[in-house]
């Protein structure tokens, strides 16, 4: 695996401290006609400035895909993609063996239109309409962005699912949830305000053009490479890391006793990363001065996250994540002061 790439996609060179830009993540949003309750969409665009991997819970109409390909036409235009994990053929996606390459000792692969190699960023959807055996097959595309072992350009890549009790839908096997390192449920037409319904509505006939690429792509890397240079300073800081790895361990020992599902320590590195992520998008968005201050009433939603909706996710009993993560916040809260 790549580590170094899933870590920090090339987004924009800079040897400069990260500065509070004018704009926030749900302004990008917002411009690009998307609009998801906060902070649901400040920590999927920070996830994917810092190389973490998102999974998108939601219905069917929930515009999940809408959301990936217009983040791809700001991010990656020209190079997105979208493939349906229920109906891909992995051999659309490898490509094709040249016939006359064999007879010349060699194996040459033939990209197809399915193919992945040259785009940067991919969303994977319906993931939870694939049998579990085949889920497991697309961990590799999703978390190593290889196809058969062949390295590919992506630089991100969004996976969705609509919820297990969804009709033809399969919860997603322990070991794939685990994979991802947050998990981000949507809100339904009844947890959204009317005023965003309304937004919604007036978006139907919202084109991204050329001129609103070009006047926000600037902003939204900026941006990205802020909350990147504010994690990977946070990781790189000792007492910074003690105090994230102290959170996440006592995340998932006050959830293993609340909860049937069991997390083990790829879950303690993944909340590692995500405790990070909070404190640097708290910098970015409200400066250092006042992410301190915040951090606390954000703990909740790395719980839920990073450990709620990934249960959900499984088809774990609803009953009990809601209790998991009301105990997990109660014993975590008294530590985040830490980074305060």
């Amino acid at each position: 695996m790549n580590a170094t790439k899933l870590m920090s996609p090339p987004l924009a060179a800079s040897d400069e401290r990260p500065t509070s830009t004018p704009m926030r993540a749900k302004d990008f949003l917002n411009a690009l006609g998307l609009y998801l309750t906060e902070p649901v969409g400040s920590f999927l665009l920070a996830s994917m400035a810092v190389g973490l991997k998102p999974l998108l819970i939601g219905l069917p109409g929930m515009a999940k895909t809408m959301l990936a390909q217009r983040l791809g036409e700001v991010l990656a235009p020209g190079a997105t993609k979208t493939l349906d994990a229920s109906t891909s053929s992995f051999d659309e996606i490898r490509g094709y063996i040249q016939p006359d390459s064999l007879r010349e000792g060699r194996v040459q692969i033939v990209p197809g239109p399915w193919s992945v190699y040259e785009d940067r960023l991919l969303f994977v959807d319906e993931l939870s309409r694939a049998p579990v055996y085949a889920q497991s097959r697309w961990l590799q595309l999703i978390h190593e962005h290889r196809v058969d072992g062949k390295e590919t350009a992506l630089e991100w890549v969004i996976a969705a699912m609509n919820p297990p009790n969804t009709e033809g839908c399969f919860g997603l096997g322990t070991a794939t949830a685990d994979r991802f390192h947050l998990a981000v449920q949507l809100d339904t037409v009844q947890g959204l305000g009317y005023d965003t319904l309304l937004a919604i509505a007036n978006s139907a006939a919202f084109q991204v053009t050329d001129v609103l690429v070009d006047s926000l792509r600037p902003a939204m890397l900026t941006w990205m490479r802020d909350v990147r240079t504010c994690y990977d300073d946070l990781l790189a800081d000792d007492i910074s890391r003690q105090a994230l790895n102290m959170l996440a361990v006592e995340a998932v020992l006050a959830w293993s006793k609340a909860h049937p599902w069991q997390p083990q320590g790829r879950r303690i590195v993944s909340l590692v990363k995500l405790f990070a992520l909070t404190r640097a998008m708290l910098s970015v968005e409200h400066g250092p001065d006042n992410a301190g201050r915040l951090y606390g009433s954000q703990i909740r939603n790395v719980v839920t996250l990073g450990l709620g909706n990934i249960a959900r996710a499984t088809d774990a009993p609803e009953a009990d994540t809601r209790a998991a993560i009301r105990a997990t916040q109660t014993a975590v809260l008294p530590f985040s002061a830490h980074l305060s």
